[in-house]
């Protein structure tokens, strides 16, 4: 199915002014935030992300971009980013992913697996970045809007740790996927520029 770029912005949009909140959201077409109570967010942590479902039946997760490039959180992550170095917000994204499909399976009493089917992932800018990392981590499909590649942080040593983890969890967590349908569009060069985008392969 083919991604829905506009939708996508719509939510990216609403993303910035929410994180990991419940309640109804005009204009999008139905789709309405919730939140993912299995997910914590550690003090202090730089971390946000809103969680959509549509009128289908189906789940967006849209992960916030760049607030304050000056401020420590987004400064530490975009320099991770440029410098292919993994960062504890890169891991946030993970878990919090994780812990929202493992909340639509006990929700819908269904697999992890057909859990999994039922999400894709969006984002803008850093939240673009990290839409991506997640989609090759989990093998989603998506959008990223502006937002820096991916690929330098695959197979890195944070990566690597994460998968295990996720494994130990849960063995549906296969130690590789390829991306899923994702879509990557750059408007700029400064941040859409930065790094090439995740492939198919392996």
């Amino acid at each position: 199915m083919p991604q829905d770029l506009i939708l996508d912005a719509k939510l990216n949009k609403d993303s910035y002014s929410s994180n990991n909140t419940a309640g109804g959201v005009s204009n999008l077409g139905g789709w309405v935030r919730f939140s993912v109570t299995r997910y914590e967010l550690p003090a202090g942590s730089n971390f946000a992300a809103q969680i959509y479902q549509g009128p289908d039946g189906m789940y967006k997760i849209a992960f916030r971009g760049t607030v304050n490039p000056l401020g420590t959180g987004d400064a530490a992550m975009n320099a991770g980013i440029a410098g292919g170095q993994w960062t504890a917000e890169m891991s946030e994204s993970i878990k919090f992913t994780f812990a929202a499909i493992q909340q639509i399976a006990a929700a819908e009493n269904i697999s992890f697996q057909a859990a999994k089917a039922k999400f894709s992932l969006t984002g803008h800018s850093q939240g673009g970045f990290e839409a991506e990392l997640n989609a090759k981590f989990y093998g989603l499909g998506g959008t990223s809007l502006d937002g820096p590649g991916a690929s330098l942080l695959i197979g890195e040593k944070g990566w690597n740790a994460m998968k295990a983890w996720a494994h130990a969890q849960e063995p549906a967590v296969l130690q590789s996927h390829d991306i899923g349908d994702f879509v990557a569009r750059r408007y700029t060069l400064l941040v859409g520029g930065v790094n090439p985008h995740v492939g198919g392969g392996g």
